[in-house]
C-alpha cells in the first residue's frame, strides 16, 4: 500500500521527462520538412506553388543551398568571377593585375580540412555582391532607356516610319544568377560603375582592394599611393567551340573596371 504512490509518482515523472525529447524530435522533423520542401520548390519547374512561394524559396535557398545545375545545356550558363586588383606604391610602377584569392585556393586544395574554405566563401561574396549590384544597375538603365524611347514623340521619326517595338524584360519569380551587364552605348560600363560608387557593395570591395594592396607592398615601394580594381567574369567555351579545337580557354571575358583611387594616405 505504501509503495503505490511512489510507483505512480515515478511513472508520472518518467512521462514528464519524455516531453523535452519529444518536443526536440518534433522540432527537428518540422525543420527538415520545411527545408526539403523549400529546396524542392526552388528546384521545381514552373507551377502554381512556385509562382506564389518562389521568391521565399529563393531567399532561403541562395545563401547556402543554391543549386546551379546545367547538365544538359548545349551552352552551359555558368561563369567564373574574380575581383582583380592592381597597386602602386609611392615609388615604383603599377603592379600586374592579380587575384588575391589564387594563393588561398592553392593552399585550400592542398589542405581542404582547414578553415580557408569559409574565408574564400566570404571573400568571393565581395565580387558576387558587386556583380549583383551591377546587373541591377544595368537592368534599371535599360528599362529607363526603354521608357524614354516609348515616351518620345513619334513626330521625331521619319515620315511613314513606325517606332521600334520595345520589349521590357518580364519579371522573374526566381531571378537567375546575375552577370556583368553588356557594355551598351546608352548603358555603358562607365555609367554603371559610376552608379555603384556610393553603394555598400562598392565600399566593401574598395576596402578589400586597399587591404590586399597594403599586404602586397614591399618596403622599397614606400606607402600605398593608389590602387584600382575591376570585376572579371569568364565564360566557358561552348561545346561547338571545344569540338572545333578553339585555341583559347574562355569563350569570352567581360570586364567592369572602376577608376583609380588616388591620394591614399
Amino acid at each position: 500500500m505504501g509503495d503505490g504512490p511512489r510507483l505512480n509518482d515515478g511513472a508520472a515523472g518518467e512521462r514528464t521527462s519524455r516531453w523535452p525529447r519529444r518536443l526536440l524530435a518534433l522540432t527537428l522533423v518540422t525543420a527538415l520538412g520545411v527545408h526539403f520542401s523549400l529546396v524542392v520548390l526552388y528546384l521545381s519547374g514552373p507551377n502554381l506553388a512556385k509562382a506564389a512561394l518562389g521568391p521565399t524559396a529563393a531567399e532561403y535557398t541562395r545563401p547556402f543551398f543554391r543549386q546551379n545545375w546545367h547538365l544538359f545545356s548545349p551552352n552551359p550558363g555558368i561563369s567564373s568571377r574574380k575581383l582583380a586588383i592592381r597597386c602602386q606604391g609611392d615609388s615604383g610602377p603599377w603592379s600586374e593585375w592579380f587575384d588575391p584569392l589564387e594563393p588561398m585556393f592553392a593552399e585550400f586544395f592542398d589542405a581542404r580540412l582547414g578553415g580557408l574554405g569559409k574565408l574564400i566563401f566570404v571573400y568571393r561574396g565581395i565580387a558576387d555582391a558587386l556583380i549583383e549590384q551591377a546587373a541591377s544597375a544595368g537592368k534599371a538603365c535599360r528599362a529607363a532607356m526603354a521608357r524614354a524611347r516609348k515616351a518620345s514623340p513619334e513626330s521625331t521619326l521619319p515620315a511613314g516610319a513606325a517606332p521600334d517595338p520595345v520589349e521590357e524584360p518580364a519579371p522573374e519569380s526566381i531571378p537567375e544568377r546575375p552577370s556583368i551587364p553588356e557594355d551598351l552605348p546608352e548603358c555603358g560600363h562607365g555609367d554603371i560603375a559610376a552608379d555603384l560608387i556610393d553603394t555598400p557593395a562598392f565600399e566593401v570591395a574598395s576596402r578589400y582592394a586597399r587591404a590586399m594592396c597594403e599586404a602586397w607592398l614591399e618596403p622599397e615601394h614606400g606607402g600605398l599611393a593608389r590602387y584600382q580594381f575591376k570585376l572579371l567574369e569568364f565564360f566557358p567555351l561552348k561545346y561547338s567551340e571545344r569540338e572545333a579545337g578553339v585555341d583559347r580557354r574562355w569563350s569570352r571575358v567581360v570586364e567592369l573596371p572602376w577608376p583609380v583611387v588616388e591620394g591614399v594616405e
